[in-house]
């Protein structure tokens, strides 16, 4: 299966040179068609599934063009190409169904009331049972020998040691965490579900050997009417439970499958930000204090500066966990959560050009002046929820990419936990600045950014211009009161 991000560019390359050659041949007539038409194919979001209105327009002029009689094959074989393509988007965009295995009616066959009162009965039904799961996993097997080999490939991949810096240590729980999550989520092997399997056949074997060596005890009753005393669970419960481990197991690889390559681009990019923190922590901090040295900073100072960038690239990394788990569990789609990853990624890359070219500069400006240290915090705050309001700005296009509101709403509890961090560190400033200062101005900042920080986006979820303009309330509102923050700093020195 395509991605659908490349369907959708070679959709856009296919269809300007069909609409080149459309308006050669037939003039006017297909002008305004054919410009409407590819507005709408410029318009595509590749990173959500709601492309039919688009879709519908270029599959008009397909059939208004095939219709003509061509004095070329061009046309017709361009507006054919184009039709391939978009049933493939098509099929991508349909709702992904998988495994078929239908235990429940297998299931349905057996006697359950009877098998359960008894013994011989029960311990065949549990070995004919444990056959038909294991059949059905030997078949599946022998059928899908190279999906797991890439399995078996990622499992390796996934288990090989990453060596960090000692620097890392007081963030490598959250690298790890991570890591062993991909570890035990993509693990694939099928071992553990046919010993478990096994088990259970073999618990039937035993039953059956008792049985057996009843014949040759003289109190074959009273050994038989043992047997059949012991308290076993219901046929039904094990079944159950077997074949839903068996369609779990078939489902989740699957679903590897339909999605293989945006998984393993989604573990690549695991090992990139891994490896990016690493050098982070290393070859970012000595060049950080090399730069601080030569200008006269104090070390501590410029220590405290790299924790606070520290912390803020922490915040990114613990947000990388959460959106795997949704993606993983199907809450949303792989091609949404690289695009979040993408500029994600866009945002840390701003915040570590924030503390390598503007962090001295701005302690610089405020060096000399009243209440420099907090002035100087205000503003470092304040370029911080820029960097993460443009953030927002561009996951908007994401969130709204998806038709279901289900999705937007996990997605929006995802990024708000980054501008709530935003807001925490504000609080904590003028949390100290009302100690400082004990008056009613100070009051009223403090308890104005309490009520901005509790303001809740996930009313205007479903209608993308009232939730733009509501976070863009949101934003202005805390600009001016930082402004207020700064102004009043100013003033007390």
């Amino acid at each position: 299966m395509n991605n659908t991000r490349e369907l959708v560019e070679q959709l856009r390359t296919h269809y300007a040179e069909l609409a080149s050659d459309v308006l050669v041949e037939h003039g006017k007539v297909f002008e305004t068609l054919c410009e409407d038409t590819q507005n709408h194919i410029d318009n595509l979001n590749p990173n959500g599934i709601d492309v039919n209105t688009a879709l519908d327009f270029v599959k008009k002029v397909v059939l208004y063009t095939s219709g003509y009689n061509s004095t070329t094959t061009k046309i017709s074989e361009k507006s054919r190409l184009i039709g391939c393509i978009l049933t493939e988007l098509i099929n991508n965009n349909q709702p992904v169904t998988f495994n078929c295995f239908d235990y429940e009616s297998e299931l349905a066959d057996y006697n359950t009331a009877v098998i359960n009162t008894s013994s011989i009965k029960y311990s065949q039904a549990l070995e004919e049972w444990s056959n038909y799961l294991l059949a059905t996993l030997n078949q599946f097997h022998e059928e899908n020998n190279e999906l797991f080999e890439t399995t078996h490939q990622l499992h390796n991949y996934l288990h090989d040691n990453i060596t960090l810096n000692d620097n890392v240590a007081d963030d490598i729980v959250i690298l790890a965490e991570r890591d062993e999550y991909l570890q035990q989520y993509l693990n694939f092997n099928i071992t553990t579900l046919y010993n478990q399997l096994l088990n259970i056949k073999e618990q039937s074997l035993k039953i059956n050997q008792q049985l057996l060596a009843c014949a040759n005890s003289p109190n074959v009753l009273i050994e038989l009417n043992n047997i059949q005393q012991i308290q076993r669970q219901p046929f039904e419960v094990i079944a159950e439970y077997t074949g839903h481990l068996v369609k779990q197991y078939l489902q989740r690889i699957e679903w590897f499958e339909a999605y293989q390559e945006d998984i393993l681009s989604l573990v690549e990019t695991h090992y990139r930000w891994v490896n990016n923190f690493d050098y982070f922590t290393s070859t970012d901090y000595n060049n950080f204090l090399y730069t601080t040295q030569r200008e006269q900073i104090d070390v501590v100072l410029a220590e405290t500066w790299f924790a606070e960038w520290r912390q803020q690239r922490r915040m990114l990394e613990q947000q990388l966990l959460p959106l795997y788990q949704l993606t993983f569990n199907q809450q949303c789609s792989t091609e949404i959560a690289q695009s979040v990853l993408d500029i994600l990624q866009q945002y840390q890359q701003q915040i570590d050009q924030l503390y390598k070219k503007e962090r001295l500069a701005c302690h610089q400006r405020y060096a000399f002046t009243p209440n420099g240290s907090q002035q100087e915090q205000c503003e470092t705050q304040l370029h911080l929820f820029k960097l993460a309001s443009q953030f927002q700005t561009n996951f908007e296009d994401i969130l709204f990419s998806t038709p279901d509101i289900a999705t937007r709403v996990q997605l929006l509890s995802w990024s708000e936990a980054i501008t709530q961090q935003h807001f925490s560190n504000l609080s904590q400033q003028t949390e100290l600045s009302l100690h400082q200062n004990h008056n009613d101005i100070w009051q009223s900042i403090t308890q104005e950014l309490r009520q901005l920080q509790q303001r809740t986006l996930e009313t205007f979820i479903q209608d993308a211009a009232y939730f733009s303009q509501e976070r863009k309330k949101r934003d202005d509102e805390l600009n001016s009161l930082v402004y207020r923050m700064r102004k009043e700093l100013q003033k007390t020195g």
